[in-house]
């Protein structure tokens, strides 16, 4: 199985290309340009490094969100091109989830963040089971303050990575204590090659679907209610 992975969810463009389980072929760029100019020389060079012709590629993934607006769309819109063009199926996988992914077999919760501005954060926490992750609590979008309560009910360490770590992460440190670790530069912003590891994980798992039927994820501030209401029915309804 070979698999395409684009994502221009974030300030980070990135391509990677999977054969099976194996990472054929990896780059990224934050770089001040628009996604527009960068992402579709980066999938031409990716695929020209790796000799891969686009019809040779049997699922084209996609970073489907939360992210920018402008950037989801050009990244989905890549992707469902490319893939209707050449007649191969699709993969939607979450921008947050790509986050933690690329913090490996971490023994406390993985909290992804991303700034949504005026002190708001697109958020979820994960934890690594094995060798895969389990969603502790969904993407959501929230007040720092809100979701920084909701952590202090967790125990154990926490390790944040995301765009909004580097505006955020003293704030979470400073109320919740040295149990708060902070992801190392090379692992604070999303890879694309943890995008095609779980886009091969939902084909097998039967997830694949047509290019029209793939859209980008917009999570809503409702949002937090489902997160709320998880918490609630962790701790028995209470």
């Amino acid at each position: 199985m070979r698999i395409a992975a684009i994502d221009a969810s974030t300030l980070v463009a990135g391509v990677a290309l999977m054969e099976d389980d194996t990472l054929v072929y990896e780059s990224s760029l934050r770089a001040g340009l628009t996604h527009s100019q960068t992402l579709m020389p980066m999938v031409e060079s990716a695929f020209a490094m790796a000799g891969w012709t686009p019809g040779e590629v049997d699922i084209y993934a996609a970073v489907a969100g939360p992210g920018s607006f402008t950037g989801l769309r050009i990244g989905v819109s890549t992707v469902k091109g490319m893939a209707q063009a050449v007649g191969a199926k699709t993969v939607a996988v979450g921008t947050l989830e790509v986050l933690a992914m690329g913090v490996p077999c971490f023994s406390g919760l993985c909290v992804p963040l991303l700034d949504a501005r005026r002190e708001q954060v697109y958020t979820a926490a994960y934890a690594w089971e094995g060798d895969g992750l389990r969603e502790v609590f969904p993407p959501a979008a929230m007040a720092l303050q809100e979701w920084i309560g909701i952590l202090d009910g967790q125990a154990g360490p926490i390790l944040l990575c995301g765009d909004g770590m580097a505006a955020y992460g003293p704030q979470v440190r400073e109320a919740l204590g040295e149990r708060v670790r902070l992801a190392p530069p090379h692992a604070v912003m999303q890879r694309p090659a943890a995008c095609a590891v779980l886009a091969r994980k939902k084909v097998l798992a039967g997830e694949a679907r047509m290019p029209g039927e793939l859209v980008p994820f917009y999570v809503r501030g409702s949002s937090a209610l489902t997160i709320a209401q998880r918490k609630k029915d962790a701790n028995g309804g209470v």
